[in-house]
């Protein structure tokens, strides 16, 4: 066992501060409707907004939403005339999803691009040589989707979501405005 060097252990300490200082965790404010103005934090919560029950919460600085149907009717969200729009005020598309009775659908916002990645062991050293017809060498890969879908939320800015349901053959349709706030 050695001595503890205090040089050594001061800038390990600098630079953990440093890199700690650099994480910033976000959470949401329920702006709009301001009936249901509230903090969403690390816990889930919910607000009701008939016939819909919304469960929130910050997540690896994303806004979580579970919309739950109660009834014994199916919901559908209606991605096609829905819309999340970003801090820059540009307009993205959602995905439509239908909610079963008793059951609910998961909105990430932003969402999540799709990733593709290799998986499975494996070992690289130095530079290589081979035929890639005879030893195919997987690759992790990002997926490029040029889709209005994905948008990014930066900084203490506010986004605004309105979703458009039919349910029964009725539409209807409940608006929000979060504001992103560093904890």
């Amino acid at each position: 066992m050695g001595t503890l060097n205090p040089m050594r252990t001061f800038i390990s300490l600098t630079m953990l501060l440093l890199w700690c200082a650099g994480c910033a965790t976000y959470e949401y404010d329920i702006v709009r409707p301001q009936e249901l103005a509230r903090h969403i934090g690390s816990q889930p919560m919910a607000v009701q907004v008939e016939p819909l029950i919304y469960h929130l919460q910050s997540y690896d600085n994303r806004l979580v939403m579970q919309v739950q149907n109660p009834t014994a009717d199916p919901i559908t969200l209606l991605g096609d005339q829905s819309t999340a729009v970003d801090p820059d005020g540009q307009s993205h598309p959602l995905r439509s999803q239908t909610i079963a009775p008793g059951s609910f659908i998961k909105l990430i916002l932003p969402p999540i691009p799709p990733r593709i990645e290799r998986s499975g062991p494996s070992i690289g050293i130095g530079i290589g040589y081979g035929r890639h017809d005879t030893c195919p060498t997987p690759q992790y890969l990002t997926v490029y989707e040029d889709s209005a879908l994905y948008w990014d939320w930066a900084g203490q800015t506010d986004a605004k979501i309105n979703l458009v349901y039919e349910r029964a053959g009725q539409r209807f349709a409940h608006s929000f405005i979060f504001a992103r706030k560093k904890m």
